[in-house]
């Protein structure tokens, strides 16, 4: 059965936009090898390679799918190719829902940890790397479960995926999931964002009372030095004090009973550091307003109803390894 002017049109927003994200994505996993070749990959490298790796196996797979309707001006069929294009879209998108909450995870465990991950960095990066491994498990299980009961087929778009009827299949097997996820990622953030603030205040009284107390000894004529030691490494900022506080002060007297692990964990989290893991916080929030249509439009589809303009919406998914690239 021919295409629609409707149709056509659609198909060809979607392979843009999915044509894009592979480019955005290659040029990413290319950038990725070069740096390896040439310095050893931060834990952050690792978790946005393994979400690009995602993005590009969707990206790449909607692509072809998307060629093929325009190369040959017909809708997608139930049939081999079909079911193998649906088994790689579900595996590619809920492996990118899986590693945006590692991500999440990660970001927070980062900073509310950093003195383990001071300590044991070498364990944080295999951790990391078992994190990565995890994110496929849901999807190879979920697209597994669809293929064994035969619940693949053309949807709307360049793609196959889930069919809509019964209605829960999407629901159980990837929206459901998606929805804790986004819950998840928002109250992730939501802490992080109110424990950063805490620590910012903590790290500015800690230089304040180390900032009295090095001008206290040097009024009595002794010498002051800072023992604690900041392991991390991408530490390259000090932190300044420029209004020092009471040193006999009852705050400045709880930052003087702290150990020197602990004093040398405050100094090695700079706002350097902290800045370039906070970065990640744009992958959530870049892929969960980007999927807002693409949801919109399943819940009218579960409906019994379509809608044009949803479907045209729905091409936001598409950008989502532009995105992330």
């Amino acid at each position: 059965m021919g295409l629609t002017h409707y149709e056509v049109a659609l198909a060809g927003v979607n392979l843009t936009a999915g044509l894009l994200s592979t480019i955005g994505t290659s040029f990413i996993i290319v950038c990725y090898f070069i740096r390896h070749l040439h310095a050893k990959a931060h834990f952050r490298h690792q978790l946005i390679l393994n979400l690009v790796v995602a993005d590009f196996v969707n990206s790449i797979n909607a692509s072809v799918s998307g060629s093929w309707i325009l190369a040959h001006k017909r809708r997608l069929e139930p049939g081999g190719k079909c079911t193998a294009n649906a088994f790689i879209s579900q595996v590619s998108v809920q492996a990118t829902d899986c590693a945006v909450l590692a991500i999440a995870i990660v970001t927070v465990y980062s900073i509310v940890n950093v003195k383990r991950l001071i300590r044991s960095r070498r364990t944080h990066h295999k951790l990391v790397f078992f994190t990565c491994a995890a994110t496929w498990l849901l999807p190879l299980t979920t697209a597994s479960i669809a293929l064994g009961k035969n619940w693949y087929g053309p949807v709307s778009g360049n793609w196959c995926w889930l069919i809509s009827e019964p209605f829960y299949i999407r629901y159980v097997l990837t929206h459901g999931w998606r929805f804790v996820f986004f819950i998840a990622e928002i109250s992730l953030y939501t802490y992080l964002f109110i424990y950063t603030r805490r620590m910012n205040r903590v790290r500015s009284l800690y230089a304040c009372h180390k900032c009295a107390s090095s001008n206290s000894a040097h009024s009595s004529g002794t010498s002051a030095t800072d023992e604690s030691q900041c392991t991390l490494e991408e530490c390259p900022a000090h932190i300044s004090c420029n209004n020092c506080s009471d040193p006999h002060s009852k705050e400045a007297k709880n930052f003087s009973t702290m150990d020197q692990a602990e004093s040398g964990a405050i100094n090695c989290i700079t706002t350097f550091e902290v800045t370039k893991i906070m970065l990640m916080n744009a992958y959530p929030l870049s892929y969960m307003i980007l999927w807002i249509p693409g949801i919109i439009n399943r819940i009218i589809e579960a409906t019994g109803h379509s809608s044009h303009v949803s479907q045209l919406l729905q091409a936001s998914t598409q950008f989502i390894g532009l995105a992330n690239g």
